[in-house]
């Protein structure tokens, strides 16, 4: 299946609740397998992906589950799924 484009959807930026950082929420909003890089939302060009870990509902560090093409990262994220990001400063 083609990803010509990310159906995932910045659906919230907060700031993290340690204070360290952002944390930053999307959900995959078509029902297919996307992904999330520098392309998904403005934000996210504007993020130095090293300071980007993918966290739980709690904003506890997951296992790094990620690609590199190029010089950005890509985060993959299944259909329907919610995905929460910490950037931290």
């Amino acid at each position: 299946e083609s990803m010509d484009y990310s159906s995932a959807i910045l659906e919230t930026v907060k700031i993290a609740e340690d204070n360290s950082g952002l944390i930053l929420r999307f959900y995959e909003s078509q029902g297919r397998t996307s992904r999330i890089d520098r392309t998904t939302a403005s934000i996210m060009k504007m993020i130095d992906f090293k300071k980007l870990v993918e966290v739980d509902g709690l904003e506890e560090v997951l296992p790094i589950d990620e690609k590199v093409e190029g010089d950005q990262s890509i985060f993959d994220i299944n259909p329907f799924e919610i995905k929460s990001f910490k950037y931290s400063w």
